[in-house]
């Protein structure tokens, strides 16, 4: 089923939902047939991390797996390097929203021509790996956003966490938490994915759809939330550059009420 005469990956996708795909692996004489090369975007996990132990544990008996890492932003340009020289890995982790790419680019394989089972999935956990009717991926996990809270710090503003219920009571809350002396909140307003991912549930709390998406009266008052947060002090200027992973980092500090994060 994962052979050297396979010519596309597998893709495992990862981010708001996470899939697998198969590669271009050509002929690549780095590895034997009983090695299974694997890629992902996470090269700050060494080997003794839980996930490359979770990675290398996956291998069918007789096998083994090759982890390597890459850089989120690297990965897809060295895929698609590798598909060309005919020694991509069998296996890729790839970022959801960079499937079509990967696929109109010819990178991955479809999942049922390679001889991969995946029947019994969640349609929804499925749905980032099939594109146009085809299924290239199968995602490994899913990433929900939420909305958290210091305990120490609502407490100490005279906020009880559950009387916030719709966006007027964040509100109340977070300028009480500011008023006490300590900062609002936290999230991620980057440009590309990640700020996108963490605009959507203030955009869907609006009512919005993303068929009418630009210019509608959702998006607004979306926007006028989260920017409204930044104008009065509530948010940092830096989410105009933060991360998911900087904005983490910020709330950790201890200082902020709450955060809009990831799993």
């Amino acid at each position: 089923m994962i052979g050297s005469n396979m010519k596309r990956v597998i893709a495992l996708i990862a981010a708001s939902a996470a899939a697998v795909s198969l590669a271009a692996c050509g002929s690549n004489s780095s590895q034997d047939s009983k090695t299974i090369e694997f890629w992902d975007p996470y090269p700050q996990k060494n080997d003794s991390s839980t996930w490359a132990k979770y990675v290398t544990n996956c291998a069918p008996e007789g096998y083994n797996v090759k982890r390597i890492g890459y850089a989120q932003s690297d990965l897809l340009n060295n895929l698609t390097t590798a598909v060309k020289a005919g020694n991509a890995p069998q296996i890729a982790l790839i970022d959801n929203p960079k499937m079509p790419t990967a696929v109109d680019a010819g990178l991955v394989t479809d999942i049922e021509a390679a001889g991969v089972d995946v029947s019994g999935f969640d349609k929804n956990i499925e749905g980032p790996g099939i594109i146009d009717g085809v299924q290239y991926g199968v995602s490994y996990g899913t990433n929900a956003l939420g909305l958290y809270y210091n305990p120490d710090v609502l407490n100490k503003a005279g906020v009880d966490p559950e009387s916030i219920t719709d966006w007027d009571s964040l509100n109340s809350a977070i300028e009480k938490v500011v008023n006490a002396g300590y900062k609002g909140i936290t999230f991620s307003g980057i440009s590309g994915e990640e700020g996108t991912f963490q605009f959507l549930p203030w955009f869907w709390g609006a009512g919005g759809q993303l068929k009418d998406a630009s210019g509608s009266s959702a998006e607004q008052d979306a926007l006028d939330l989260v920017s409204g947060w930044v104008q009065k002090g509530w948010a940092p200027k830096s989410v105009a550059t933060d991360n998911q992973s900087a904005a983490w980092d910020l709330f950790l500090g201890g200082d902020y009420g709450f955060s809009e994060n990831g799993s």
